[in-house]
């Protein structure tokens, strides 16, 4: 029945199958004038289970009003929005918490339509107040209000409405910046923004870390051999701070090197850990495959182990201040090994390849018999420490030497060195160097 402190009756907002009181049973002519009796007859109506608001069940509004919503959302959003502004108290006040909070979740998922043309959810809308004026722009989302000053339209703001200018209205116009085509998107706008939320970062601290962690919210700009590339990330794919290595994730120390409080202690956004070298290793190989590879697929994969061959890194690992990343790639063939036919594959440690000695000499005589391990002569420094940490020491060449044979005779003096059976159970004969 409808009820005359609401301005729009019920009975012209519900449609069938809804069905009301005769007016002449809500009011009866003997009670007119009689505002006690009335008061008590509509009271007595209301026990019998006659609704004067649009009835929710389990959280759900039922069919009769559910189809006026679904309706109006698009074909007279500001309609339904006054209908709201009158009705949402009463409904509200009589749900149980879980039942408002299945309704809450319900209207801020709800597209509607907004002045500008735009569809939106009306968690992502915005009420066009004094405050939120000088932020306006052709892009978002506004709902169709013309002169939203009362107070009235604040229930908004439990369907997810913005209506001030606050943490949660930054926030918002970043999620709607992140769903924006990354090329469309400038980086200054994005660092402006994220300024924005740092500074009222303390209104809502575990909604922002929320947001971050579940949506690609961390805008990345870098300069490619295809020119400016732009993207949104998420949290998995991003470190605060790590090495020059670093490929798996994106590092947002060198974007925006002013918002470490933000990113690394509001945030807690991790840097690289020591295992960033399994992780970029394991990337490399699975990238690479069973192919050979080309010297810039070389280049790179030498420097992951130049980094990894840090004297410092390997005695951290040592002494278990930080967490071995070589166990993480015991199984998978990441070490570069140069074949006699001058192909570069993929080798486990335990494979079948020599480790060339620092001066090289070795490794020119028989380069052309035996595979050996292909590091380019920047690395000699700290090769040993790198071979000794991967326990490659049996298979260094300068250590399977035999014996050495001189050779004197009138013209000069020859040297003829001498192998042990091959790694690779392959015969070789000794290669003579004549010295003149």
């Amino acid at each position: 029945m409808d009820d005359c402190q609401y301005a729009t009756p019920l009975s012209r907002v519900l449609a069938s199958p809804a069905r009301f009181l005769h007016s002449s049973f809500v009011a009866p002519p003997e009670l007119c004038g009689a505002y006690s009796q009335q008061s008590d007859w509509s009271t007595f109506l209301h026990d019998c289970g006659i609704a004067t608001l649009p009835r929710v069940n389990s959280g759900r509004l039922d069919k009769p009003f559910r189809t006026v919503v679904e309706s109006w959302r698009m074909s007279d959003s500001l309609r339904l929005l006054d209908v709201l502004r009158q009705y949402w108290s009463g409904i509200s006040a009589q749900l149980s918490s879980s039942d408002r909070a299945k309704l809450l979740e319900y209207f801020r998922g709800l597209n509607i339509k907004c002045v500008n043309g735009y569809i939106a959810q009306m968690r992502s809308t915005y009420l066009l107040s004094t405050a939120l004026a000088p932020f306006v722009d052709t892009a978002m989302p506004l709902l169709p209000i013309p002169m939203p000053v009362s107070s009235e339209w604040d229930f908004l703001r439990d369907f997810g409405v913005s209506t001030t200018v606050d943490a949660a209205f930054f926030l918002k116009r970043l999620s709607s910046l992140s769903e924006r085509p990354p090329r469309d998107v400038e980086a200054s706008d994005v660092e402006d923004l994220y300024e924005e939320i740092a500074r009222l970062f303390r209104e809502i601290p575990e909604i922002i870390r929320n947001a971050f962690k579940s949506k690609a919210l961390f805008f990345i700009e870098k300069e490619g051999n295809a020119g400016t590339q732009k993207e949104w990330k998420g949290w998995d794919d991003v470190y605060w701070d790590g090495p020059s290595i670093l490929t798996v994730r994106s590092q947002l120390k060198s974007l925006y090197p002013s918002l470490h409080r933000f990113f690394s202690d509001n945030l807690a956004v991790p840097s690289a850990p020591a295992t960033i070298v399994a992780d970029e290793l394991q990337h490399f190989v699975r990238n690479q495959g069973d192919a050979p590879l080309d010297e810039t697929q070389l280049r790179r994969l030498v420097s992951i182990l130049q980094y990894a061959a840090d004297p410092a890194k390997l005695h951290d690992v040592r002494d278990r201040k930080c967490e071995d990343w070589s166990v993480q790639v015991r199984d998978i063939a990441y070490l570069p090994v140069r074949r006699p036919n001058g192909e570069v594959v993929l080798s486990h440690c335990d494979g079948g390849f020599y480790v060339p000695d620092l001066t090289g000499a070795f490794e020119s005589i028989f380069q052309s018999q035996l595979p050996f391990l292909s590091l380019p002569r920047a690395l000699p420094a700290n090769l040993p420490v790198l071979v000794d940490f991967l326990g490659l020491g049996p298979k260094r060449i300068d250590h399977r030497i035999t014996s050495t044979i001189l050779i004197n005779n009138s013209d000069g003096v020859s040297k003829q060195h001498v192998f042990p059976p091959p790694l690779l159970e392959l015969r070789t004969n000794a290669t003579v160097e004549q010295i003149g």
